[in-house]
């Protein structure tokens, strides 16, 4: 339904007279939410891919007249590898559509050009050929006859898929966290503020914080492109963390949501809007919704015949397959999510420099503690004691001696004291 309102509202503006892009311009401005498009017109010979989000990939084969474009780049890119050899395809030439970008594409110079979703008064339009006054014919290739679609009818309680909004608007809610009278154990103060952020305590400081931020530089991307992958619920957590990736630490993540047979329509929206406003492409994973569902339904019925609160998080046990869904995205998109420097090696912000310690694993040292000349404190002995080049060869007297500090060493009871252009030397 949303594809066809988006058509429909983009075909209407272009009816009226409006310039293909400032259509789609004028649709992404008044909706909600994540779109990823691809449209044509009977009238038009163009073609234009648009998305807030980013998930579109495409491939242009300028010399041979054609277009391929698809939602991930490891799907274009496995369509692209298996093209016939002759078409000389190469991976590598596939080109991300950022987001909140545009592209049309004149299908007879098989021309592209670039625009903002963003309105710009008085900016220039590409060029496209002039509309046609009968529509175009369309030819339409399926490799097979698809089978006439099952509908099956719903006898369950559709009651239960609708949210109350006059009553939930209606829930007391905690001034500063919001969570609602319906949390257990919640209890609120005079001024509104629930128990629980009352009882808080901050456990990340500023400094702590500053110097968090600093070190996700070097998972940083240099060109906005994807750096990070995060698992989104559509939840509260999982939507204020990626604001945290996005806002406050600067990354470029991808996300992916695993449907496991309880994600909601709620859910499901603040994804959609979340990824839109954001500007952040969402891969969503179904899992075989009717096996997840049985299981769940075993869960409760164990659960129901010896009820405990703390066994309730056991019900949430079967979306935990995201783990493994986590390592096959981040094949497939490439994101390394690593330290890409070696072990023991630092990069200083703003610089091209890498910078790593050397560490001593073989230390000669003498701390003089011990009025002696044959001491070693290190982990390697020395060869032979400390050699007095013209004195007597005594560490209590002389020249050369090792005496006293008087504290002008912190720490230290002695020192090795020299005078004049005596020495003293140690294999």
């Amino acid at each position: 339904m949303d594809t066809e309102v988006l058509a429909a509202l983009a075909g209407k503006r272009i009816e009226d007279g409006s310039h293909p892009v400032t259509a789609i311009r004028t649709v992404f401005s008044e909706m909600k939410g994540t779109a990823s498009v691809a449209l044509v017109h009977n009238r038009g010979h163009w073609l234009m891919l648009a998305t807030n989000t980013g998930d579109l990939y495409r491939y242009a084969d300028e010399e041979r007249g054609f277009l391929l474009f698809a939602s991930e780049r490891f799907i274009l890119s496995q369509v692209v590898a298996g093209l016939d050899s002759s078409f000389q395809a190469d991976p590598l030439r596939i080109a991300w559509l950022r987001p909140g970008l545009g592209v049309v594409v004149d299908l007879r110079a098989f021309k592209g050009f670039d625009f903002p979703l963003a309105q710009e008064p008085g900016g220039p339009l590409p060029s496209l050929p002039e509309p046609q006054a009968e529509p175009i014919a369309h030819r339409h290739v399926t490799v097979e006859q698809p089978a006439a679609p099952f509908v099956h009818a719903a006898h369950a309680d559709e009651s239960l898929l609708r949210y109350n909004a006059t009553r939930v608007r209606a829930l007391r809610r905690c001034s500063r966290c919001i969570l609602p009278e319906t949390f257990p154990f919640i209890e609120y103060d005079e001024q509104g503020v629930c128990n629980y952020c009352r009882h808080y305590r901050p456990r990340l400081q500023q400094d702590r914080e500053k110097s968090f931020i600093e070190q996700l530089q070097q998972y940083r991307s240099r060109d906005g492109s994807p750096d990070a992958l995060v698992a989104f619920s559509g939840g509260r957590d999982s939507s204020y963390g990626l604001h945290l990736i996005k806002k406050e630490f600067g990354l470029s993540p991808i996300t992916f949501t695993y449907d496991w047979g309880m994600v909601t329509d709620l859910a499901r929206r603040n994804v959609a809007r979340i990824c839109g406003r954001l500007g952040i492409q969402n891969i969503l994973v179904s899992a075989d919704i009717r096996q997840k569902r049985e299981n769940i339904r075993k869960n409760v019925a164990a659960w129901l015949r010896k009820p405990s609160l703390g066994i309730v998080p056991l019900f949430m046990a079967g979306d935990k397959y995201f783990f493994r869904q986590s390592n096959i995205i981040k094949r497939q998109t490439g994101i390394r999510l690593e330290d890409l420097l070696p072990a023991g090696m630092t990069y200083s912000n703003g610089t091209a420099k890498l910078y790593r310690p050397f560490l001593h694993t073989n230390v000669f040292l003498d701390q003089f503690d011990l009025r002696q000349y044959d001491n070693s404190d290190g982990n390697v002995a020395w060869s032979g004691p400390w050699t007095e080049v013209g004195e007597d060869g005594n560490p209590q007297s002389g020249n050369i001696q090792i005496a006293v500090d008087n504290g002008s060493v912190p720490g230290q009871t002695y020192a090795l004291r020299t005078v004049g252009t005596t020495a003293v030397r140690r294999a």
